[in-house]
């Protein structure tokens, strides 16, 4: 019986992607290319806009969050969270104890993947971290109580935006509003504890536009409300060039959603009115995982082969890594690129799927018939030989597809 590692042609891959992506279309594969199909032009509206469904009250639009199922969102004046589904059904108010400390009075939003982040709506800037059944405050801290005098308080006053990035010492960003009162908005990285890691400020022509944020996992995107458009800036704070109309809607927190459209990925926004607010979804560009072939131990997991002149493991004891821009963990598979050493041509046979952190040998021996794949020895899990270069590339749970790096290791002796 054939195992999940023993392999198929280069040609039988679509099938195995679209069985690990039930009923999603995922057309002609690219697997040179970052995306893995078509996607719709860069802002294509996918849901909305909307306003939630009652009993969910509406207003002025602030916060927005995004729990992997479903929207929470919080409206100005009011320290009630409000949950509802994606189509905006109303599915619970999350309100404030009796005795607790939170006065949020809708601040802006975050996930954490257990509890939601906010940060009150003024220039007293504490953070809350809060129970998303009981509304219970689990932890709180003061911006500027942790970080006197910091530069960037002068630009975080009435914050819009807020993200859970997950990145060690800055799991964090938070975006002011300051446009009111003529200073440039602050977007800053910091830890749960409020310890502000970094900061940058909105750039120039967007000085004090910028509201909300959202983190997709390797950039951020900013809703400028005055330009009614959402602008893309790398982590440092330099602008892309990326940017879209936000539909003539003004606003205000970001989330991002690689979920609910998949495989195509989503900004959410709540919009900032003298009404009713909406909710509403664009289409972005869905972040690949990244994936390695990193030289490693030999069976006696102690020593790593030196690769002389090459760079490359000439024993080709390789560990196969890879991560996704968001959880869980994506699938690596490996490809012999056959004898015109060529990735995604019809002589490559590919083997996996693999977890990321297995170690394998990979033996270039031309004229063999795959698959060839054994056991390995020790602390290598796999012994493959190919006709040609050794590739990895990823795949996510929802069907995104990395560029595929090479594993490249030199032919047997003549």
């Amino acid at each position: 019986m054939q195992s999940e590692h023993d392999g198929f042609r280069f040609w039988q891959l679509l099938s195995l992607v679209v069985l690990m992506v039930v009923a999603v279309p995922l057309g002609v594969i690219a697997l040179d290319s970052p995306t893995a199909w078509a996607n719709p032009p860069l802002g294509t509206v996918l849901a909305g806009p909307f306003v939630p469904g009652a009993p969910c009250a509406t207003g002025n639009g602030r916060g927005m969050a995004f729990d992997g199922t479903d929207l929470y969102y919080t409206i100005v004046g009011s320290s009630t969270i409000y949950k509802i589904d994606t189509t905006g059904a109303c599915l619970g108010a999350i309100g404030v104890p009796a005795g607790d400390p939170r006065v949020s009075a809708g601040g802006p939003l975050a996930w954490d993947g257990t509890h939601l982040w906010t940060v009150d709506y003024s220039a007293a800037l504490t953070m809350y971290r809060v129970d998303p059944v009981t509304g219970a405050t689990a932890a709180s801290c003061s911006i500027p109580g942790v970080n006197p005098g910091h530069p960037a308080l002068a630009g975080l006053d009435f914050p819009d935006g807020l993200h859970w990035t997950g990145i060690p010492g800055s799991e964090l960003v938070l975006s002011g509003e300051i446009s009111i009162i003529g200073r440039p908005t602050a977007v800053v990285f910091m830890s749960p504890a409020c310890g502000i890691a970094s900061f940058f400020t909105s750039p120039p022509p967007f000085d004090g536009q910028w509201s909300g944020v959202a983190f997709d996992g390797a950039m951020l995107w900013h809703s400028d409300p005055l330009a009614t458009s959402i602008e893309q800036t790398d982590l440092a704070g330099v602008l892309t060039g990326v940017t879209f109309p936000s539909a003539g809607l003004q606003l205000e927190d970001l989330e991002y959603d690689p979920v609910t459209f998949a495989p195509l990925c989503a900004v959410w926004g709540n919009e900032a009115t003298g009404g009713p607010n909406r909710i509403i979804a664009f289409e972005v560009p869905c972040r690949p995982p990244a994936v390695a072939c990193v030289e490693t131990v030999n069976p006696s997991g102690k020593n790593v082969p030196k690769a002389p002149g090459t760079g490359q493991n000439e024993d080709g004891f390789y560990q196969l890594r890879a991560k996704a821009a968001v959880p869980p963990a994506p699938s690596i598979f490996l490809v012999d690129t056959g004898a015109d050493n060529a990735f995604g041509t019809a002589d490559d046979f590919v083997y996996g799927p693999f977890s990321s952190g297995t170690r394998v040998k990979y033996t270039e021996a031309n004229g063999i018939t795959p698959p060839d794949i054994k056991p390995g020895p020790g602390a290598i899990a796999f012994r493959i030989k190919g006709n040609g270069d050794a590739a990895v590339f990823a795949v996510d749970a929802v069907g995104n597809v990395s560029a595929p790096a090479a594993c490249r290791v030199p032919p047997p002796p003549k």
